[in-house]
């Protein structure tokens, strides 16, 4: 096999080939031809001097110089490629450092030998995959050990990095190879250990949720050093391959274990590793569960049917609660009907008439009952009903039947990603929505089968219907509620940061409005100001002289919709809510979102759309005196927010519910 050897000698590159004859060795450019032509010093043996390719490359004012050549059977002169026939090996260094410039020679993506004047070459250049990944926990530590192969040059060390998706922390620690052996061809097997400890966990985590449901991803990447020098500081994914195990499980504490949880990332198949913390006996006892199979032999004591509902870890407020309570209140004969809830959330008060069916979050009742659980009534994520996810839970959690109720209803964005059957086919076995219209989105664009979605209405409509007579809409016109949705785009902002955007400045003026200030006088206006719950951090940053600023735990969202007469919002779902009550909804959309131009440009939300704050005050002002809901959006929202006027959403939900068990239901 032929074989070319590459080192630097005396501020010069040498090539030294075997078994492989050339007539020329050249440097070329597209333009002006060959213009530098290496010496032969032996016998298939070229040099060339650095100081000449940084002169040739300020003439041509390129960076990378092209090594063409010609051997002995062919005239024309081309690229020199490194084919797979041709062994490479780097002797010593590939660069020169001479006179401030550093000349490297390096092998291109497309296989070219090339050289680069002060940059490193591209780390992907000698990148070719990671062959095998296995996972394990040793002495407090996670261990990742894996073969990386990478082609012409061996790994000196590499830099792992653990780094926290949401608030982008990250710890870097370099590792050296454990074992460097030869593969096919020009492969070098790189074997090494990616090693993180529980304090390098913690230390990327802004707040430790011990008993809430953790929303930190931790990522981790790579990048290369070799001995030959150094190249771009690319980073690398580390994929995620087979495991026979995602758990990896560490102490935290004396009363507490951790879970890194792997999985792969959607699409990609990159490793991603979810964090979830338990007390110790928890975790013994879903340790003997699996070790004695507890899910495949349990048998079901409880004659009753078991509903477990849940909003999300930390709340009781509107769907989730209104259905609880309506299951608790009309059919306590049939099902026993629990709300799982975190021992940390404020909302746990509103749970308090009902003690005995409140499992908190992560406890042992939790595990417990999993065991019994027909079915779960879910507001958001399914993870939410559960104690932990692993692979050996979730395979029981998808004979659980399932059915979504939602937490508002869909308007025109693409949730396929969150709700859709084809990315989460076990998300949910029914679909509940409020219109024929909602129905047909949630069939055409989240694919789910028209059997599968059912018409009831929203739990919290029953609720929210007993504030719609006109005696207390016009009760309710002085007060006006000021409520926009959230941006994901800034939701992870310092509070400086925030302070800049177009966002926290519209709306910090709107609410300082000297307008909007003599009409609140003149009309003894109540003015309230609520941000939607992933905000709810910034709202300490906003202040007014008359505008109030409410803060989440005074008020459910229901309440706040009941007891206003007017709502400016900019294209939350709440306002479909609010129509409901047949009161008007104004939207103030002062900076341009993809949803904003979407719901525009579908005519799809049920108010004005003002762009300017004066004329979103002139109009309040005019609502201020009569706040009914303009006749043009009456037939709007019996076609596109909610077919029925009646307080049955419950009754309708639960029918669906129970026609898991009664097949003659629908």
């Amino acid at each position: 096999m032929s074989k070319v050897t590459i080192y630097t000698d005396n501020n010069d590159f040498i090539l030294h080939f075997q078994d492989i004859k050339l007539t020329n060795f050249f440097i070329h450019d597209k333009e002006k031809g060959r213009q530098l032509t290496f010496e032969q010093v032996g016998s298939n043996k070229y040099k060339i001097a650095a100081i000449e390719l940084i002169n040739l490359a300020q003439q041509l004012n390129s960076e990378k110089l092209h090594i063409y050549s010609n051997n002995t059977n062919e005239e024309d002169e081309s690229e020199f490629f490194i084919h797979e026939e041709l062994q490479v090996e780097f002797s010593n260094h590939a660069f020169v450092d001479i006179n401030g410039y550093r000349v490297t020679i390096y092998i291109s993506l497309d296989k070219a030998l090339r050289f680069i004047i002060d940059n490193p070459p591209s780390a992907k250049c000698y990148f070719k995959e990671v062959a095998t990944l296995i996972t394990k926990t040793a002495d407090n530590e996670f261990i990742i050990n894996t073969d990386i192969i990478t082609e012409y040059v061996p790994l000196q060390s590499i830099n792992a990095i653990l780094k926290n998706r949401k608030n982008k922390k990250e710890f870097i620690n370099t590792v050296t190879i454990n074992k460097v052996s030869k593969g096919n061809g020009n492969e070098y097997i790189n074997n090494v250990d990616f090693v993180f400890s529980t304090d390098n966990f913690i230390s990327l985590t802004d707040e430790i949720s011990l008993n809430k449901y953790e929303t930190s991803v931790m990522d981790i990447w790579f990048q290369f050093n070799f001995e030959i020098g150094p190249v771009s500081s690319y980073r690398f994914r580390l994929p995620l391959i087979p495991q026979k195990t995602d758990e990896n499980w560490l102490k935290y504490d004396n009363d507490y274990m951790m879970l890194l949880k792997t999985y792969p990332t959607l699409g990609l198949n990159n490793l991603s590793i979810r964090i979830i913390y338990l007390k110790n006996d928890v975790y013994k006892h879903y340790q003997t569960i699996k070790q004695e199979n507890h899910f495949a032999k349990h048998k079901k004591s409880n004659p009753k049917k078991i509903l477990l509902i849940t909003e999300n870890d930390l709340k009781a407020q509107e769907n989730g609660l209104q259905f609880f309570k309506y299951m608790i209140k009309n059919h306590s004969d049939t099902f026993k009907t629990y709300y799982v809830i975190s021992e940390d959330s404020k909302d746990i008060a509103n749970l308090m008439p009902y003690k005995d069916n409140i499992i908190l979050f992560k406890s042992m009742e939790h595990l417990k009952l999993m065991l019994d659980v027909d079915v779960i009534a879910h507001t958001h994520s399914t993870n939410y009903a559960y104690p932990l996810v692993t692979d050996y839970l979730q395979s029981h959690y998808n004979h659980i039947n399932k059915v979504f109720i939602q937490h508002g209803i869909i308007g025109v964005r693409n949730l396929s990603k969150l709700y859709g059957k084809k990315y989460n086919p076990t998300f949910t076995n029914k679909f509940i929505v409020s219109s024929e219209r909602e129905k047909q989105h949630v069939h055409e664009i989240l694919e789910y089968d028209l059997e599968e979605i059912h018409i009831t209405g929203l739990a919290r409509f029953d609720q929210l219907l007993q504030s719609k007579s006109k005696f207390k809409r016009f009760s309710a016109r002085k007060r006006v509620l000021i409520m926009p949705t959230w941006r994901e785009q800034l939701r992870d902002l310092s509070n400086e940061k925030f302070m800049e955007t177009t966002y926290y400045k519209e709306y910090q003026a709107l609410i300082n409005d000297s307008s909007f200030l003599r009409l609140a006088k003149q009309k003894k206006l109540e003015v309230n100001f609520y941000l939607h719950s992933n905000f709810q951090k910034f709202s300490p940053l906003f202040h007014s002289n008359f505008v109030n600023v409410i803060f989440e735990g005074q008020y459910t969202v229901q309440e706040l919709l009941q007891r206003h007469g007017i709502l400016i919002t900019d294209y939350s779902s709440v306002g479909l809510d609010f129509a409901l009550l047949r009161r008007p909804v104004l939207y103030y959309q002062m900076d341009a979102t993809a949803d904003v131009e979407i719901a525009n440009s579908r005519g799809f939300l049920p108010g004005p759309i003002f762009n300017e704050k004066n004329q979103l005050l002139k109009y309040l002002r005019k609502k201020v005196r009569s706040n009914k809901i303009d006749a043009s959006y009456e037939s709007f929202i019996k076609d596109n927010l909610y077919s029925y006027s009646d307080k049955k959403a419950g009754e309708r939900i639960y029918n669906v519910i129970n026609s898991f068990f009664d097949k003659t239901k629908t």
